[in-house]
C-alpha cells in the first residue's frame, strides 16, 4: 500500500509543480525531494486513518484517536517497510515521469 501511496502522491505532486522544469531530468536532489514528499504523504494517510477510520469493538464504533496518541499510533502501525516502500514508489514515479519528459523533448 505504501508503494501505491508514494507513487501516486509523487505523480500528482510533480504534475502540479513541474519539478523538472529547470534542472536535469533525473537528479539526486530531485530524488531526495520526492522521497520526502512520499513520506509526508504516508504520514497524511496515517493521519486520516487515525481520525476517520472506524473500528468496531463489541458493536461500538470507535476511532484510534479515542484510545491512543498520534505519535504512539504511528510507532505502533508504521514500520520501516512501509516507509521504504513509499520512498521507492515515489522514486519510481519521479524516474518514469523524467523518462517520459526526456522522450518527448
Amino acid at each position: 500500500m505504501g508503494l501505491v501511496a508514494g507513487f501516486f502522491s509523487v505523480v500528482v505532486f510533480l504534475l502540479l509543480t513541474d519539478l523538472n522544469e529547470n534542472e536535469q531530468i533525473i537528479s539526486l536532489s530531485g530524488l531526495l525531494y520526492v522521497g520526502v514528499v512520499a513520506v509526508l504523504s504516508l504520514l497524511v494517510g496515517y493521519l486520516f486513518l487515525y481520525f476517520f477510520k472506524p473500528e468496531i469493538i463489541h458493536d461500538l464504533t470507535c476511532y484510534a484517536k479515542d484510545f491512543i496518541t498520534f505519535p504512539d499510533f504511528i510507532i505502533s502501525t508504521c514500520g520501516i517497510c512501509d516507509i521504504l516502500c513509499t520512498i521507492f514508489g515515489g522514486i519510481v514515479a519521479y524516474m518514469l515521469l523524467g523518462l517520459v519528459k526526456k522522450s518527448t523533448a
